[in-house]
């Protein structure tokens, strides 16, 4: 008995460390430091939330009594969970490729006198403590501002409650988030098995992040309408009552001792979710990890899908009529679809997409002329799916390989090309080829032509910009954060966005009505977009060498 508890102490140490490892860059717990000033970066609203409200909170109880003030502080407090949550899906989404045993772990400990229980367990145990570890480390401080603005001063226990009350509301709201996505997960991989399993990770991963950003946009509208919608007032919103923001209120007003029935109403929906997710966590993961470990021994092979292939060599093939820019197209889009970094790269920009699309098509309304909203929404999908095109491309396929590259490089100008037509196929047409219909059916022919040379014109500008400094095999080289910049640089990429997403659209509605002046607006968004491509292929890169890159430093002394 002692020498399993040996084992599972030892295997849940190195599954613990496997959640900060990272394969981005040369170091194997590089993430570990970034990873605990994102905890704190997003512990701090929940700290200074009560303070900022102590003013109000403090009116009130003056003039309505303490009661009025847990009544009103509902509001804050569903921000904040639904905020506890949102962050702790962020963290998830980091660690996505760790919540699960995965291949690596077969292949070593299946060939170890290891029993499998003892792993199952040991994974369990890493995946409780870093849970764990992330809601303690997020709500622990906010506990006791919460606690202390809170206190009614009655008595001297009722702070100390207030704390031990916001710490478990909070903690078991984010245990719920980790849980559940851990347990879809072991649910997908014992129902499709690890051959399919990476086709369906991605799919989930777009729902995820779709999930993310659709509740950090309606947080607002939930908090300022809760009061309302629990004492039926004027502003109430019923649909709220289904989000698990408003569970975990329920929570947390049943800990304090309500016997509102809704409340506990919702409390019981709370307990019974994170009950449910512990549950499938704990009953999937010895089943995903048998599938992975006959997955291990299987020797067929994949089936035949020739309709992918088709579609990728026609992509290939338009990346170029050399051989060099076909080549690393076809690196490029191998990678894009086999490699987990990279596919993580791409769902978050497709669920972004989703999430901000969405709710413009749900509330479109026919009208004679398109609104700006709507021409916005293809013009935003364009611009998440290039930036996360572009990030997948600086980001190595096997940093442990990529020295051959520094070794035998393809030249800039053939990088570039496969490159920039990689990326308008799979981040430009997307968007442009499901709108542009919809548009000529609607409005017209002048409509989607004007709006599909205005989209492709913008789209090529914002290509040519995203790989200024592209001069290499994409997916191919280490990654360099020195040479992104991106510290300086972000307010001029929120800028770009807002004024293709707001202004751009508003200019279309006026091209709409006059050819000549749609066809000369055109014409300058072409030449822009030359320009800038001739620009970006002439500009000049300086070698940005790693101290942790020995070889790219040997081989660039010359």
């Amino acid at each position: 008995m002692s020498g399993s508890l040996d084992q599972i102490n030892a295997l849940a140490r190195a599954f613990f460390g496997r959640f900060f490892e990272s394969e981005i860059t040369t170091g194997t717990d590089d993430l570990k430091g970034a990873f605990f000033w994102l905890l704190a970066t997003l512990a701090v609203p929940g700290v200074f939330i009560p303070w900022m409200m102590s003013f109000e909170w403090g009116m009130l109880a003056l003039m309505e009594g303490r009661e009025a003030v847990r009544i009103a502080s509902r509001a804050e407090k569903t921000f904040y969970l639904g905020y506890s949550m949102v962050a702790s899906g962020v963290l998830t989404t980091i660690a996505w490729g760790s919540l699960l045993p995965d291949r690596r772990d077969t292949l070593i400990l299946g060939s170890l006198p290891v029993n499998p229980a003892v792993v199952v367990a040991a994974k369990l145990v890493a995946l409780a403590a870093y849970v764990g570890l992330v809601a303690v480390f997020m709500h622990a401080v906010a506990a006791v501002s919460w606690g202390l603005i809170l206190d009614d001063g009655t008595s001297a226990t009722f702070g100390l409650r207030g704390m031990v009350t916001h710490l478990v509301a909070s903690s078991a709201a984010s245990i719920t988030v980790c849980l559940s996505v851990a347990a879809v997960q072991g649910l997908a991989l014992s129902l499709v098995g690890a051959r399919l399993f990476g086709r369906v990770s991605t799919v989930l991963q777009v729902v995820l992040v779709g999930l993310i950003a659709l509740c950090l946009a309606s947080l607002p509208l939930m908090a300022s309408s809760v009061v309302d919608t629990l004492g039926g007032g004027p502003q109430s919103q019923p649909w709220i009552l289904l989000m698990p923001p408003l569970w975990f209120l329920g929570l947390y007003e049943q800990l304090l001792g309500t016997r509102d029935h809704l409340l506990l109403a919702l409390a019981r929906q709370a307990w019974m979710t994170l009950a449910l997710c512990a549950a499938v966590a704990a009953i999937t993961y010895p089943i995903a990890y048998r599938r992975l470990m006959v997955s291990v021994v299987e020797t067929a092979s994949e089936p035949r899908r020739s309709l992918s292939r088709a579609v990728r060599w026609v992509l290939v093939r338009a990346a170029g009529r050399h051989a060099s820019a076909r080549a690393a197209a076809d690196f490029f889009m191998a990678t894009l679809a086999r490699v987990e970094r990279q596919r993580f790269v791409l769902a978050i920009a497709l669920g972004l997409a989703v999430a901000w699309g969405l709710p413009g098509w749900k509330a479109y309304v026919p009208s004679v002329e398109p609104t700006a909203s709507l021409l916005a929404l293809p013009l935003a999908s364009m611009v998440f799916l290039l930036a996360g095109l572009r990030i997948a491309s600086s980001l190595p396929a096997d940093v442990r390989a990529a020295w051959i590259f520094d070794v035998h490089n393809l030249t800039r100008i053939h990088a570039r090309q496969a490159v920039e037509r990689t990326m308008f196929l799979l981040g430009v047409l997307p968007a442009l080829l499901p709108s542009a219909p919809v548009y000529w059916w609607f409005w017209g022919t002048t409509v989607a032509v004007t709006h599909a040379l205005v989209m492709s014109g913008v789209g090529v500008v914002l290509i040519e910009l995203l790989i200024w400094h592209c001069d290499s095999m994409p997916c191919g080289q280490r990654w360099t954060p020195a040479r992104g910049d991106f510290g300086r640089r972000w307010p001029l990429h929120v800028a770009i966005f807002l004024v293709v997403v707001t202004a751009l659209p508003r200019v279309e509605l006026l091209l709409f009505g006059n050819v000549l002046t749609a066809a000369g607006f055109v014409a300058c968004v072409v030449v822009l977009a030359v320009g800038v491509r001739y620009a970006s292929a002439t500009h000049q890169i300086v070698p940005v060498h790693e101290a942790v890159d020995p070889v790219a430093g040997v081989l660039g002394l010359s």
